[in-house]
C-alpha cells in the first residue's frame, strides 16, 4: 500500500460530539480537497461518532479505519483514517495515538486540531514554510480568532506563567488580571499588529503544527495528564531538547470555543483535571514541591470544592 500522497496530515481528537467533527472536516476539505489527509482519533465515543463520521464523507472521498488495540489495519488508500480508541485516556493519550500512526505512514507534517476548530482561507504553506526555515521549530500556531471571526483568541500565542499566574487565572484571582499584566501575558495584547513569525512561549493547543520527526525524537505529549497543560508540558520538553514554539500571525484559523469538552460542560472532570495537571506540570517539569504547586493552586482547588458542595447540596434537594 502507499498510504501518503501528501506531506501533510491533520490529527483531530474526537469523543462523542461528531457533529463538531463533521464540521470541522468539511471547512478542511473545501480549502483543502486532495492536498491533505485526515486522521481522526475516536476516544472511546459510545455514541457510533466514526459511523456517524463515514457515513458524512465516505461516498465523496475515501476513508479507512485503524483499529488501534488490535494494529488492525482496513484501507488502501485514505484521505480520512478513523482510528478508534477502547479507552478515553485525554488530550495526550489520544492525539498522541493519532501522531504516532501518521508519523508510521510517513508524513513529514503533523497537525493537532480541536474539533471546533474551523479553517477559512487557511494557508497552511505559511505554517510548513516555518518549520523548514527555522531548525529550532518543534511546532508553529497561527493567529487564531474567537467564532465573531473579528475577536483574537490571545491564547494562541502567551508567555510561561509566572508562579503566581497559577492564582491569578483561576477564579479567585480574577480580579488581579490587570491591563498592564495581561499586556505583559498575550503576545497580541502587547502587540495586536504582529506581522511576523516569532519565537513564544507557547501557542494554543487548539491548532499545533509539528515537523514529524522533530516531535518523535521530542517524545510527543505527557500522557500524566487527562486534560489542560499539555502545551505548557510540551514547551518545557521541548526546550529542554533545544526546540522552540513559533507563532506564525499572517496564518489564521477560527476557534469556534471549548466545544471538545461540552459533554462534561463546566463539571466535575474539567476542574479535576485542571487542578491535577497544573499541580503535576508545575512539580515534573517546574521543579516546585507538592506543597508549593498545591499553594500556588490553591484558587484552582477552592473552586472545585466549592462547585462539588453547590453539586451536593442541588443533588440533595
Amino acid at each position: 500500500m502507499k498510504p501518503v500522497r501528501n506531506n501533510i496530515a491533520i490529527i483531530i481528537l474526537n469523543y462523542k460530539n461528531y457533529s463538531d467533527t463533521i464540521r470541522c472536516i468539511e471547512s478542511i476539505l473545501q480549502e483543502y480537497p486532495e492536498e491533505v489527509n485526515i486522521v481522526v482519533v475516536d476516544n472511546a465515543s459510545d455514541n457510533g461518532s466514526l459511523s456517524e463520521i463515514e457515513a458524512s464523507f465516505s461516498k465523496r472521498t475515501k476513508v479507512g479505519y485503524w483499529y488501534e488495540a488490535e494494529n488492525k489495519r482496513e484501507y488502501d488508500d485514505f484521505n480520512i483514517l478513523l482510528v478508534q480508541n477502547q479507552k478515553n485516556g485525554g488530550y495526550a493519550v489520544g492525539n498522541n495515538v493519532g501522531l504516532k500512526v501518521a508519523y508510521s505512514l510517513g508524513f513529514r507534517y503533523l497537525m493537532v486540531l480541536n474539533n471546533d476548530t474551523m479553517f477559512s482561507g487557511t494557508e497552511l504553506r505559511g505554517l510548513t514554510n516555518v518549520l523548514d526555515e527555522y531548525p529550532d521549530a518543534l511546532c508553529v500556531g497561527p493567529i487564531l480568532y474567537k467564532a465573531d471571526r473579528k475577536t483574537f483568541d490571545l491564547n494562541c500565542a502567551k508567555r510561561r506563567a509566572t508562579y503566581f499566574d497559577f492564582f491569578r487565572l483561576s477564579y479567585f484571582g480574577r480580579w488581579l488580571k490587570t491591563k498592564r499584566w495581561q499586556k505583559e501575558y498575550y503576545y497580541l495584547s502587547k502587540d495586536p499588529q504582529i506581522d511576523k513569525v516569532m519565537p513564544v512561549d507557547l501557542i494554543s493547543g487548539a491548532c499545533m503544527m509539528f515537523d514529524a520527526e522533530r516531535i518523535t525524537q521530542v517524545g510527543y505529549f505527557d500522557e500524566g495528564t487527562f486534560l489542560y497543560y499539555e502545551e505548557d508540558i510540551l514547551a518545557e520538553k521541548a526546550k529542554r531538547n533545544g526546540y522552540r514554539f513559533y507563532f506564525q500571525p499572517n496564518v489564521c484559523l477560527v476557534h469556534e470555543g471549548a466545544k471538545t469538552m461540552k459533554n462534561h460542560s463546566h463539571s466535575e472532570i474539567t476542574l479535576r483535571s485542571s487542578y491535577s495537571s497544573a499541580v503535576y506540570y508545575l512539580t515534573k517539569w517546574r521543579g516546585t514541591s507538592l506543597l508549593t504547586a498545591r499553594l500556588f493552586c490553591i484558587g484552582k482547588y477552592l473552586f472545585m470544592k466549592l462547585y462539588l458542595i453547590k453539586k451536593g447540596i442541588s443533588k440533595g434537594r
